[in-house]
């Protein structure tokens, strides 16, 4: 039996063709690049979630990786440059095709498939972008063995086509921005789980592209829990470098504090209100800004003076927390500070 390697991005169009393969007669084992900017699960979530969905769909195994770090170094340089936000599509699109040769290599498949629909993205699936991707797999010596089973017969014959691993009248050739053909697809196939079209990569958001831009200017080692801190909370820059994230909800505390970080939280003594962290030198003025936050966002607003419980973000918890005096700070004097 060949066997073949599935990119699985978690939409319909990765999961069609996981079926499609696998109704194919083909053992299918399911690639899906792990990173930073996919949304606001844990890797472990991911993981758990992505299994499940890709075995229900057929696929022998799950092969994950860690991407963080690629797409990281393609923010400070690429090749083929960015859309419309911070999202470097046609570079991203290649390293997670080039990862998925690896693990063919790894796994001993003979080829690998992705689910690109010609014309359906501005940006990675017009026909242009999708030469660049091939083109570039090309060089590296796989020739031949990028499979696009919703367009091939749009495409030229592919190595899998020509030596009949796969019935090429057997593939679909789906184009444009209608995904009528695809939910007709899916329902023949029996899928009935799918997430609405969405741009999943959340560089194309521009409130986090400008969070994320201005991490870059600040920080040199930027780690994962860097990155996942910025999905939640209000966002601030000081002048003098302190970066402050003020939780919107109890969940997003929540969230924030399971986050291994440096510098302090602030929170009001009493009737607690939004957890706030800052992080950086953490200078008079920026633990003034961070308390007057606390305050703003708790029942206290407007008082004169608020005890406000202050505890170290590495290896303290809340009751290890000091309580210190502190005077509000109007909503004008932090917003100025406001990212997005």
């Amino acid at each position: 039996m060949r066997k073949c390697i599935c990119l699985y991005s978690g939409g319909l169009d990765s999961r069609l063709i996981i079926s499609v393969m696998k109704n194919l007669g083909l053992e299918v084992i399911a690639y899906h690049g792990l990173h930073c900017f996919e949304g606001k699960d844990t890797f472990e979530k991911t993981r758990e979630r992505v299994t499940r969905e890709c075995l229900a769909l057929g696929a022998s195994k799950v092969v994950f990786r860690d991407m963080t770090a690629q797409i990281l170094a393609l923010l400070h340089k690429n090749r083929y440059g960015f859309g419309k936000n911070l999202n470097p599509c046609i570079d991203c699109r290649i390293n997670t095709v080039t990862n998925g040769f690896e693990v063919m290599k790894e796994e001993g498949a003979d080829f690998v498939c992705s689910g690109e629909v010609i014309g359906q993205r501005p940006k990675s699936q017009q026909r242009n972008g999708m030469n660049t991707v091939k083109n570039n797999i090309d060089e590296l010596g796989y020739e031949g063995l990028l499979l696009r089973p919703l367009c091939a017969k749009l495409l030229d014959p592919t190595i899998p086509e020509n030596k009949g691993w796969v019935e090429r009248e057997k593939l679909y050739d789906f184009n444009g921005r209608s995904r009528t053909p695809q939910f007709n697809l899916a329902a023949e196939l029996g899928i009935t789980e799918f997430p609405t079209p969405a741009g999943g990569c959340l560089l194309t958001d521009a409130n986090f592209a400008l969070r994320m831009k201005d991490l870059l200017e600040h920080k040199k080692n930027i780690k994962n829990n860097d990155i996942d801190l910025l999905k939640f909370g209000r966002h601030y820059r000081l002048p003098d470098g302190d970066k402050i994230v003020s939780a919107r909800s109890s969940d997003d505390g929540d969230k924030i504090e399971e986050l291994p970080l440096n510098g302090f939280y602030y929170m009001t003594a009493e009737h607690p209100g939004a957890l706030v962290h800052i992080e950086g030198e953490c200078t008079a003025q920026g633990r003034r800004i961070a308390a007057g936050i606390a305050i703003h966002y708790s029942k206290f607003r407007g008082q004169n003076t608020v005890g406000v419980k202050v505890w170290s973000a590495a290896g303290e918890t809340e009751d290890d927390a000091e309580i210190i005096s502190f005077a509000p700070v109007t909503e004008d004097e932090f917003n100025v500070y406001r990212l997005g």
